[in-house]
């Protein structure tokens, strides 16, 4: 008996299957496309569902091979094997083995592994030279695992459900990214080159934008290069943008002011040269060589950014070129390395920017205190015609304080603690403090008392916006704290900070009202 033959007796008592089961089998006319039947089976029962609503039939398509031997693989053409991988429908191969007059039902699903096994076999023929897909035949065995017996539709039915309503888009995925896991493809450039460090440039993002003169992009799957490049244009402007590695600088100055803030690390080759730069809003370094390294700080007063960039860009313009600080970069959890750098600036403004980083260190530690994060701030929104600064450095800072007061009979012999509450506004926010600080210096100059006051504990923070914003709350806290604090020994509870000191404009420490001194206003308040 002829294959045609054999193959009919199959695919007739497949169809005797659908019929008994009561699902629609619709053969092929012409078998262009290498499937023989689109099979439909018919919705369950949906009594209590609204008819506009019901679930309709459910189609696939089936391809059935027949043998009459103990074999039991069959050829199947490339091109129809790419078609079924690429078909939406839920596709089907099935065996009858007619063995002594008595069918066997075998079958497999076309999904994951049939469908990277064609495609595979596909970019190999590629890769050889094939131009057309219709030449080249695949071979599928069909294991005892693979027996299905008469339940066969049942077990196709059941296929589709698992993989749910979404079948169609889930099948297209696997078709578009399966082998492309480790690499997607190969990217050549062919571009001149004026200077030896153009190349170093454009990995580290120096250079976002060049001239090539010839630009390919090839795909590669299952480790396979294509015969053809997807795009090969000639003389073009590329725009190139490094992704970069997520880091963290740690930036350690004199007298143990640190900062830390998150950055951006690139890394370059070329050939037996190594470059590296590290970025962040306003702090770039970059290294070409031993003998090549840039340091660059840029900052807008009026850009809104995160507070330890300000902070960080203040402690560079207010440092002294002859102390080094130090930068430590962290990437994953782990030290990546350490530079060193000798960076100063021959600004006249050094001890403003001084109190400008006083004011954004303390910023970042009133941060720490708020149930969520501040948000992006401007130099000239905290230090602006309604900004108070001097409030938070005389709040949160850790810099050594020292008020002159009027002697009192009614004074006590020894203070050993001070209270305030403050507030100043920065930005939209209303930013309340309570802090406590201890007296590391208690004693009498004349007729004057000095009390110099040590680094703060911070108690409460508040930021909340202006126009919600309330000093009553604060004031409940405040009197709260001097309660739980009085049995603490005498403390030198002053309330409202804002009553007694006013602010500068950031160049100068606070000037407190009505204390007189023999310095100057300048130098008496902070230092």
């Amino acid at each position: 008996m002829d294959s045609r033959h054999i193959g009919r007796k199959g695919e007739k008592r497949f169809s005797l299957l659908c019929t008994d089961a009561g699902v629609t089998c619709n053969q092929s006319q012409e078998d262009d496309n290498g499937w023989d039947m689109l099979i439909e089976f018919p919705p369950a029962a949906q009594p209590l569902i609204a008819l506009d609503m019901r679930n309709g039939v459910t189609a696939a398509s089936v391809q059935v091979k027949t043998t009459e031997t103990r074999s039991r693989s069959v050829s199947i053409r490339l091109s129809n094997a790419l078609h079924y991988t690429r078909n939406p429908l839920p596709t089907f191969i099935v065996l009858v083995a007619i063995e002594g007059g008595q069918p066997r039902y075998f079958a497999k699903h076309v999904w994951t592994e049939l469908i990277g096994a064609w495609l595979k076999a596909a970019r190999e023929a590629d890769a050889a030279g094939a131009t057309e897909a219709n030449h080249d035949d695949v071979t599928l065995r069909f294991e005892d695992s693979d027996e299905r017996g008469e339940a066969v539709l049942d077990w196709m039915q059941q296929e589709i459900r698992l993989v749910g309503k979404t079948y169609a888009a889930i099948k297209q995925n696997i078709v578009d990214t399966i082998g492309f896991e480790k690499t997607r493809g190969t990217i050549e450039l062919e571009m001149a080159m004026e200077d030896l460090n153009d190349f170093l440039d454009i990995q580290l993002g120096l250079t976002p934008r060049f001239r090539a003169n010839r630009f390919t992009v090839r795909s590669e799957r299952f480790g396979i290069e294509a015969s053809i490049p997807e795009v090969d244009l000639r003389d073009v402007d590329i725009i190139l943008t490094p992704l970069g590695q997520d880091a963290m600088l740690h930036f350690q100055f004199p007298k143990g002011v640190s900062v830390s803030l998150p950055a951006k690390l690139y890394g370059a080759e070329d050939e037996d040269r190594h470059a590296m730069r590290v970025v962040t809003r306003c702090f770039e370094w970059t290294r070409r060589s031993e003998g090549d390294v840039r340091v660059r700080a840029l900052l807008s007063t009026e850009e809104a950014m995160p507070i330890a960039e300000i902070a960080l860009f203040a402690l560079l313009k207010a440092h002294d070129a002859a102390d080094r600080f130090h930068i430590e970069i962290e990437v994953g959890g782990k030290s990546y390395g350490r530079i060193s750098l000798s960076v100063g600036t021959d600004d006249e403004r050094k001890k403003a920017w001084g109190w400008t980083a006083l004011t954004f260190l303390s910023l970042l530690d009133i941060e720490k205190e708020l149930s969520s994060p501040l948000p992006e701030l401007s130099h000239s929104q905290v230090y602006g015609e309604d900004g108070d600064p001097m409030i938070l450095c005389s709040m949160a800072s850790e810099r050594y304080l020292r008020f002159e007061l009027d002697r009192s009979p009614d004074m006590p012999d020894r203070f050993t603690s001070f209270l305030a509450y403050g507030y100043a506004r920065v930005g939209s926010l209303m930013i309340g403090i309570i802090s406590r600080r201890p007296i590391i210096d208690d004693r009498l100059n004349g007729e004057k008392r000095l009390v110099g006051l040590g680094v703060p504990k911070l108690l409460r923070c508040f930021a909340t916006d202006v126009a919600l914003w309330s000093k009553d709350d604060l004031e409940a806290v405040f009197e709260t704290q001097k309660e739980l604090m009085a049995a603490d020994g005498e403390l030198l509870a002053v309330g409202d900070i804002n009553s007694i000191i006013s602010s500068g404009k950031g160049e100068a420490p606070a000037k407190p009202k009505g204390i007189k001194s023999k310095r100057s206003a300048r130098r008496q308040k902070s230092r």
